[in-house]
């Protein structure tokens, strides 16, 4: 799906936007669920189960991240096709004109600023795949695997 035009309007790749909120959401999870584990390992009752909350805390954000990664995937599509498409019949030259978007200095070139917006899409994926295989090592048969190397 080509967005460019939707880029050059918008000031900003509406599927990197998308992207963003999506990192929010597990960023936010993620947090979240951090905070319930360090309440219930603060609970007296809780003593002794530490290693029980972990699992199930760490359960619930695999389950939870998975729904996300599932329904974010859904609401990346339909915003890309049905909220930032702009159809090919507007004349955006008109309207360009009249928005007044701040400009922002930062000093950097547009180049430089691609750059580093692939360098940061890089790290989100490596993040992605070393959180993939963190979660896929900490199985009961993959370390039953590793003791018996």
């Amino acid at each position: 799906m080509d967005l460019t035009r939707e880029k050059e309007f918008l000031g900003i790749h509406p599927a990197r936007f998308v992207d963003d909120v999506a990192n929010a959401a597990v960023d936010y999870t993620a947090d979240c669920l951090d905070q319930v584990e360090d309440a219930m390992l603060e609970d007296k009752d809780m003593a002794g189960l530490e290693s029980m909350v972990q699992r199930g805390v760490d359960n619930a954000h695999n389950k939870i991240k998975d729904a996300l990664d599932v329904n974010f995937d859904r609401f990346e599509l339909y915003v890309l096709r049905n909220v930032f498409k702009i159809p090919d019949g507007v004349d955006l030259s008109e309207m360009q004109s009249k928005i007044e978007l701040p400009q922002i200095t930062h000093g950097y070139t547009k180049e430089q600023e691609d750059g580093l917006d692939d360098e940061i899409s890089a790290l989100r994926r490596k993040i992605r795949n070393v959180s993939l295989i963190s979660s896929s090592t900490d199985s009961p048969t993959c370390k039953q695997h590793n003791l018996l190397l």
